[in-house]
């Protein structure tokens, strides 16, 4: 039997190679075998964040760096990386980063 700790490390790592196509928490928590109180309240315990927050932040990272790299639109952006709209990822960015992506894709920070 798996350990609290090795199942989050376990699903840490799907989350990472997944992040991108992950659109529901219920479904991580089943993949763990635990209700979805339980698993957001196991997750926060070992990473201090909820797992919503966690692949909301592996998102925004990718977001940044096609920004940087790429001469993608926004919204070809957000649905790259697992966001359901531009709309959505720019208002997310924005809380986030403080500056929209367009200004921040000019440079202009």
């Amino acid at each position: 039997m798996s350990t609290n700790k090795e199942i989050i490390t376990k699903i840490i790592i799907y989350i990472n190679n997944n992040y991108k196509s992950i659109k529901n928490i219920d479904l991580l928590a089943q993949k763990c075998g635990l209700t979805k109180k339980y698993f957001i309240t196991l997750f926060k315990q070992y990473t201090l964040e909820t797992p919503h927050a966690y692949i909301n932040q592996l998102r925004l990272i990718e977001g940044k760096k096609l920004l940087e790299t790429t001469d993608l639109s926004i919204t070809d952006i957000a649905k790259k990386i697992g966001f359901n709209s531009g709309n959505t990822f720019t208002k997310y960015f924005t809380k986030m980063i403080g500056v929209s992506p367009n200004i921040y894709r000019k440079g202009i920070i």
